[in-house]
């Protein structure tokens, strides 16, 4: 027997396929980690990683009352990714597993 979060997340992920396909979502992340082989920055051969959030992921800019009451927590620039939904087993309406995992 499936939950209600096991029976949603295929519509959900069905859903956002649609936004990025219509090109509804104004912007596009991608997140570049650079690793280097010894482990110690600058040291050793660099690697970078890249990961491509779905266009259909909303992003935002904080906002200035937000940085205020933040406590140093967040600075002017910095942005709000998300949702972003987990990835499911099982087959998505398109075809595919559904979600996204990092």
């Amino acid at each position: 027997m499936s939950t209600f979060r096991e029976a949603i997340l295929p519509m959900l992920s069905a859903a956002d396929s649609i936004i990025g396909a219509l090109d509804l979502a104004p912007t596009n992340l991608t997140i570049i980690t650079r690793r280097w082989s010894s482990g110690t920055r600058r040291e050793g051969t660099p690697g970078d990683e890249v990961l491509q959030i779905p266009d259909w992921t909303l992003i935002e800019e904080i906002g200035n009352r937000e940085i205020a009451q933040s406590g140093g927590e967040y600075v002017m620039g910095d942005l709000r990714c998300g949702p972003i939904r987990p990835y499911f087993k099982g087959e998505c309406c398109n075809g595919k597993p559904g979600g996204f995992t990092v």
